[in-house]
């Protein structure tokens, strides 16, 4: 019997094309017939001069033809990097004692609905970095945090800890996407092993129900947000969806809107109080930045049915292109922004997920014209 090359893998049939997990690679791909016949004798063992043979005769190639088409599947199949986890903890630094006693810069204190959250900064830069997105959040009266969360340099490392969870990240930019984690993690009493996804996305809200929005940095999803906002709706999260695997519903991340300095004209005009806001400069974007809090009138820490995901782009030369996506499409746009979970027992709970989800693409020059296009889709 011949045994599968690469390991398990899952796919689901969608619109005409076959979308595929694959568990030893990590990696989401589609194909559509015969290029998944070959993919899926390939998985089984079969050889590439049989699964020429097979495709020859089954759709009348040459055997020349059959030949590179099924050695260009197989390539790209051969060609995906092996997938690594990282570990959730480091293995390293997992032993408290193993960390010399660390002298913090600073100390701030957050309340985020009803949990106060302590973080402490080993650096100024780190604070910098950090606070400025929680700064709307600081509590002035002095009292017992539920959570402790520490972060700080530690050799060539940057390090999270909170307890006895110890997380170790390269540098400072995924030191804070990991605190991003760990804090929805402890807001919604989540694991790591929770999240069907984390979108690099913005989102707002009417009602419990939300739209996503997506978009390359840069590309105005922040500065869309802001007017959703303006326009009455709640402001979610910017820059940070987590989409829970219990619910099927994104969480919204209390974490200021970032307001990049392109954008300092239109935000303003609706939101005076930016003016008088401090400046940021990221080093890691090389663009400077303010944060501006948004209020809202409800509670945020409820989660939010997806109403639709929309993968927006500020064109100034076009007045509006709003349309429907298929779901095939809309999959390589959405891997291109989001870690997927690597969890087996979720992979197929996740595709089950995005086959039923409704996605956009909005290319907009007319601010109005566009608020109001997506507001109709409440």
């Amino acid at each position: 019997m011949n045994s599968p090359r690469q390991g398990s893998f899952l796919y689901r049939r969608i619109e005409g094309k076959i979308i595929i997990w694959l568990e030893n690679k990590n990696q989401w791909i589609q194909f559509e017939e015969p290029a998944f016949e070959v993919f899926r004798g390939y998985m089984d063992g079969l050889s590439e001069a049989g699964l020429a043979g097979e495709i020859a005769g089954k759709y009348g190639l040459n055997g020349t033809d059959a030949v590179k088409f099924v050695r260009d599947i197989t390539e790209q199949i051969k060609n995906l990097p092996d997938y690594t986890p990282r570990p959730a903890t480091s293995s390293i630094l997992f032993k408290n004692q193993e960390i010399p006693e660390i002298h913090f810069n600073s100390s701030r204190l957050y309340r985020i609905g009803e949990r106060r959250v302590r973080m402490s900064f080993g650096t100024a830069e780190l604070e910098y970095m950090i606070h400025t997105s929680f700064a709307h959040l600081e509590d002035a009266v002095s009292s017992k945090a539920v959570h402790h969360i520490e972060i700080f340099p530690y050799g060539s490392e940057m390090v999270l800890r909170i307890g006895e969870m110890v997380w170790t990240e390269p540098n400072k930019d995924y030191i804070k996407r990991r605190l991003f984690i760990e804090l929805s993690g402890l807001l919604y009493n989540r694991t790591d092993a929770d999240w069907l996804a984390i979108m690099h996305a913005s989102s707002v809200s009417r009602h419990n129900k939300s739209v996503i929005f997506m978009s390359e940095s840069g590309s105005g999803k922040s500065t869309f947000t802001a007017l959703m906002h303006h326009r009455g709706f709640q402001f979610d999260s910017d820059d940070y969806v987590p989409l829970d695997s219990v619910s099927l519903k994104a969480l919204p991340f209390p974490a200021a809107l970032s307001v990049k300095s392109g954008a300092f004209p239109v935000v303003g005009k609706l939101y005076p109080e930016l003016d008088d806001l401090p400046s940021y400069y990221s080093k890691h974007t090389q663009k400077t930045l303010k944060y501006l809090p948004l209020s809202n009138k409800t509670e945020i820490l409820s989660s939010k049915t997806i109403l639709s995901v929309i993968f927006l782009r500020y064109v100034p030369e076009t007045k509006i292109r709003f349309e429907k996506l298929s779901v095939s499409e809309s999959f390589v746009r959405f891997a291109n922004d989001a870690w997927i979970t690597d969890k087996p027992n979720l992979a197929g709970k996740f595709i089950d997920w995005f086959a039923t989800m409704n996605f956009y693409l909005l290319e907009y020059g007319d601010n109005h014209l566009a608020v109001e296009k997506v507001a109709s889709l409440f």
